[in-house]
């Protein structure tokens, strides 16, 4: 304050008397700043670090310009401004609960069930003839068993109050999870009973079914309130009746859940859903062939699951009467109201989807998703959650391109019989190979044009798979906050700026490292420029080159880091781990010989060009994985091989980034051994 009045004193009056003043008052300010900020950070421990929540609550507002605080939604309604809290929720709750009828898909067809009484044996004889349901049973086949939800151990129970994740919210007055987890011996008894007692009545409890729903915001303007999602907010009881009920839903469908189903699955994510598509595409490249994919925008898709039409899909997939009369316990009767601050919306029942932020919620629209995989018979499916992409490779395009229509045409009727509605505004094509024209597709009734680079799954992919623009793209981000760690690094001691620099820098780089792992050698200079920066803040060193600072820090670069990621996605494909779509990338040798020490254990594909063929996960793959010791790649268990995979270098990588160039002579290869 009183550098404030020295200030409008000075300007007032600017005379040399006022502006020493004024400057004098101002320095004292700017280190009274300096030293309280110190301070702070100095107190904060590593565990305020380590802790995700305590992390961003301390070093957010220090290292991110879009800190917003405790923000307070304002919404736009017409020509007026909303800013009451209850008036807020009540908006919020009447756009949720009126988003799938706004989108007007049309009921499905069924059959006459006027002589059934029993809720499930309805929703089943609804549906017996839907396409789903009879390509589940012809996929399906014969099923000798039928599927029962168990009782459980005491010992579940436990195992599962020890795995609360007590840092989440729950609903309104309810009892927090590190209360529950703590104390799970004086009520784990009574818990095991009340669960088991449940299961046998084929009951989920109404009062576990309430849900607090929180306005996520999602992009674009914060005062429309169709640029939020609704995000439910369940009890901690709820979450672990759920998990039990999943964990034996996952043991059932362990076996038929497509392999390209990549979304909420154990072992599987995002980066392999997109190197198996990635791959097949650079094998088409390689052989002169061509490659489209038609990325498909659903909305609202979990909001619009037809409740009774899963049931329908439970049945043919083996679950008992009981087992479905769970299922539709839990969905039925399902109440939310929105809550904003202290303010709450009137109660709306949930007729429709799942709630999103559910435990159950992900697995059962895997299963209702799971058939339209079996639908695509042309191409293939690159799918994450409600993220579908078809795709395809020819060496004709106009038969790539038919063959395309035809699965886009399978797959908008499949949307269309389930109650889902494709967005075809936002539908995108991405083609890939020489052409000397511009095509298109259509995509049910609309025309869609090429783009010459997609955004899928967060990574933007370009039709030359070079990841220029979404490599620079990271490395801008990761400058940034480099930049301001650099900045305010007099704050932070050496554990603090390690654990900022790897969660605001490194980790711009850690997302699904093995899709965009190809790159160019310019864009590899920059990455090691960003690390060998870091290196140098964190250790105050000027003086030591690249090389010096990793063997200081004991650390890779992010090539190598990415190498050793390759090897842990092999071996998890040698010894038949999950995922199950990596085997038709590492495909194992089939010899049958005496072992040799020569003997290979993946097939090393026939390459054509450098470009798609040596610059491929299949070709580069195996050249490192016959470098690694034969002890190390017959290790029996994958903790034992990670431990020594992330330790070792390879020899000499053959790829383009790792190679020595000499002007006028290009790439050239200093090892002699035959793996290069």
């Amino acid at each position: 304050m009183k550098r404030t009045q020295l200030a409008n004193k000075y300007h007032k009056h600017s005379n040399e008397e006022n502006f020493k003043n004024f400057k004098k008052q101002k320095n004292f300010v700017n280190r009274l700043y300096k030293r309280e900020k110190k301070n702070i950070y100095k107190k904060l421990s590593l565990n305020d670090l380590q802790d995700n929540k305590k992390f961003w609550k301390n070093m957010k507002p220090l290292l991110s310009d879009k800190n917003k605080g405790d923000h307070r939604i304002t919404l736009v309604k017409g020509n007026d401004i909303v800013s009451e809290d209850k008036e807020i929720a009540a908006d919020f709750s009447n756009f949720f609960s009126n988003a799938v009828r706004n989108l007007q898909i049309p009921e499905i067809e069924v059959s006459n069930v006027d002589h059934l009484t029993d809720l499930v044996d309805i929703s089943i004889g609804k549906h017996k003839n839907h396409p789903s349901v009879l390509k589940i049973k012809e996929v399906i086949g014969n099923i000798n068993t039928t599927f029962e939800f168990h009782r459980i151990s005491e010992e579940e129970v436990i195992a599962e109050f020890k795995s609360l994740e007590t840092g989440k919210s729950t609903t309104f007055n309810h009892i927090p999870g590190s209360i529950l987890k703590d104390n799970a011996d004086i009520y784990y008894e009574k818990v095991t009973k009340i669960i088991n007692d449940n299961i046998e009545n084929n009951n989920f409890p109404d009062t576990l079914k309430l849900a607090d729903v929180n306005p996520i915001f999602k992009k674009d303007h914060r005062t429309n309130v169709e640029n939020y999602r609704p995000v439910s907010v369940l009890t901690y009881t709820s979450k672990i009746f759920e998990r039990i009920l999943q964990n034996q839903i996952l043991e059932k469908m362990n076996g038929h859940l497509s392999k390209n189903l990549c979304g909420y699955r154990k072992g599987f994510s995002s980066q392999h859903a997109l190197i198996s598509m990635i791959e097949r595409i650079r094998k088409s490249l390689d052989e002169k062939g061509f490659s489209a994919s038609v990325l498909m925008d659903l909305s609202k898709a979990f909001d619009c699951m037809d409740h009774e039409l899963l049931l329908a899909k439970l049945d043919a997939y083996g679950f008992s009467k009981g087992a479905i009369k769970m299922i539709h316990s839990y969905l039925n009767n399902r109440w939310q109201r929105v809550k904003i601050h202290h303010s709450f919306s009137p109660w709306e029942e949930l007729l429709l989807g799942v709630p999103q932020g559910s435990v159950l919620g992900p697995i059962l629209f895997n299963i209702f998703l799971n058939d339209l995989l079996w639908f695509i018979n042309k191409g293939e499916v690159c799918n994450y959650a409600d993220d579908t992409t078809l795709y395809g490779s020819n060496k004709d395009l106009n038969m790539l391109l038919n063959n395309l229509e035809l699965d886009c045409s399978n797959a908008i009727k499949w949307f269309k019989i389930n109650s889902m509605r494709l967005n075809p505004d936002k539908c995108k094509l991405i083609v890939f190979g020489q052409k000397d024209h511009p095509v298109t597709v259509k995509v049910g009734e609309f025309v869609i044009k090429e783009q010459n680079e997609v955004e899928l799954l967060g990574v933007i992919i370009d039709n030359k798979l070079t990841f220029w623009k979404h490599l620079k793209g990271k490395i801008k981000k990761a400058n940034r906050k480099l930049a301001v760690i650099k900045r305010n690094q007099s704050y932070l001691q050496y554990q603090q700026k390690k654990a900022v620099l790897s969660s605001f820098v490194h980790s711009q780089l850690a997302y699904a490292p093995l899709a965009w792992m190809f790159h160019t050698k310019d864009l590899n200079h920059r990455i090691n420029k960003i690390q060998e920066r870091a290196l140098r803040l964190l250790y105050n060193d000027e003086g030591s080159n690249f090389s010096e600072l990793l063997q200081k820090d004991g650390s890779f670069t992010v090539h190598e880091r990415n190498i050793q990621i390759l090897l842990i996605e092999m071996f998890k494909a040698k010894n038949k781990l999950e995922p199950s779509l990596l085997r038709d990338i590492f495909q194992e040798s089939d010899y049958k010989g005496p072992e040799l020490r020569s003997s290979k254990c993946f097939l090393r594909p026939s390459v054509r060009t450098q470009k798609y063929g040596v610059r491929s996960l299949q070709n580069l793959g195996v050249i490192l994985w016959n470098q690694l010791p034969k002890n190390i790649q017959e290790e029996d268990t994958l903790n034992k091989f990670k431990s020594y995979v992330k330790k070792w270098r390879p020899i000499k990588c053959p790829c383009d980034l790792c190679g020595t160039y000499l002007r006028g002579l290009g790439k050239i290869n200093l090892c002699n051994c035959n793996n290069c």
